[in-house]
């Protein structure tokens, strides 16, 4: 009896995230698939964009990105490229592409980091600091850019009257393990997104200059490992006028190639997600363990009604699944696979939790911030 009014429970609190997360799926664009038809029935006139990248020992992919940036067919933007300290060949590699290539590429070098930063945010700040477009495009140094996706995303954002366009990039490549992890991270991931009500993406936050400036720039968020969101959060709290759509088809990115190297990288965000806060990381562990592994286990047990509310469950998971491929492009079967999905978020949030714990801190990209300064920022 037990068992089955915790099923019901479960039940009742999938059917209301499965609906926030339908209408809020529902909600985002394909931007390049919508660039008609749009609100304002007024011709598109470029603006002039200011692409703002962060570059920290990427030598393998930032000639390919500054390159894709270089070809498009919206010519009002330039393009800053903020060496942040890099120890690789990244800095060799950009001013080389400026003296040989593209004379207009702005290149910044950053040789240290002051108190109270992360360095991507610091990196991000020097760039808006240099540059002088109306609208402005914070990227990662590792997205590839299809050569109409400034012209696309202008376009849509001008048309809707937005003030903040998110993009979320078409993810390729990597393996087995990895796609079916990541599938799993994408549904719960636009979810967060729909229940918190704001959105960033690192790999594409378009927003007007004066909207980014009104939002407190990224001093507000100086020490914030998800800045994309914070910055999302700020511009939203001030009532910009905000959208998250997809870039399928405008911008891609191999996030990683492996499980083992999203695990990793998911190191400095996750616990920071639950505001440095033991009780989030563990309310988090009770809520994905009982909508997630509960439902799958509960068809096992030799108890009817339990065993129906599971079965009702997993056929709302099959259907979420349907209608994601339709964006993230992954097999349907995948959705066998979210208990152990489950699990290894779990995994990747402890991991999160204890290491920074242990450390005192979070170490990104080589530097070391403390948990007591990153507390300070939260409040």
């Amino acid at each position: 009896m037990m068992f089955t009014l915790v099923m019901a429970i479960v039940l009742l609190a999938v059917t209301v995230i499965a609906s926030q997360w339908y209408r809020g799926i529902r909600q985002m664009p394909i931007v390049r698939h919508e660039v008609t038809g749009s609100k304002r029935e007024v011709s598109y006139k470029p603006q002039s964009i200011s692409v703002i990248i962060a570059a920290k020992d990427e030598e393998e992919k930032i000639a390919d990105t500054v390159d894709s940036l270089f070809s498009q067919t919206c010519a009002a933007h330039e393009v800053i490229v903020v060496n942040d300290r890099s120890a690789d060949r990244t800095g060799d590699i950009l001013d080389r592409l400026k003296r040989d290539r593209y004379p207009d590429l702005r290149v910044i070098h950053i040789e240290s980091l002051p108190a109270g930063w992360l360095g991507k945010n610091h990196a991000l700040y020097q760039g808006w600091l240099a540059s002088s477009g109306e609208w402005l495009l914070f990227a990662d140094a590792d997205i590839l850019f299809f050569p109409d996706a400034l012209e696309k995303a202008g376009s849509f954002a001008f048309r809707q009257g937005l003030d903040h366009l998110a993009l979320l990039p078409h993810n390729i490549g990597g393996t087995l393990w990895y796609r079916i992890f990541y599938t799993f991270w994408s549904i719960i991931g636009v979810w967060n997104f729909v229940a918190a009500g704001h959105a960033g993406v690192g790999a594409f936050n378009l927003m007007k200059r004066s909207v980014y400036e009104a939002a407190g720039t990224h001093e507000a968020i100086a020490l914030r490992p998800d800045d994309d969101i914070k910055l999302g959060g700020k511009i939203k709290e001030a009532g910009y006028a905000q959208q998250l759509g997809f870039g399928n088809g405008l911008i891609f990115i191999q996030w990683y190639d492996s499980l083992r190297a999203m695990i990793r990288g998911l190191e400095k965000n996750l616990f920071a997600f639950m505001q440095y806060r033991l009780w989030m990381v563990a309310a988090a562990t009770v809520g994905v363990l009982a909508l997630h592994v509960l439902p799958f286990a509960a068809v096992f047990v030799p108890v009817l009604p339990a065993q129906i509310l599971g079965a009702t469950v997993l056929l709302i998971f099959a259907g979420m699944f349907l209608l994601n491929r339709r964006y993230f492009y992954h097999p349907f079967w995948y959705v066998l696979t979210v208990p152990l999905s489950a699990v290894i978020f779990l995994y990747c949030l402890w991991r999160s939790t204890v290491k920074t714990l242990a450390a005192g801190g979070v170490e990104w990209r080589g530097t070391k911030y403390s948990l007591k300064e990153l507390r300070k920022r939260e409040k």
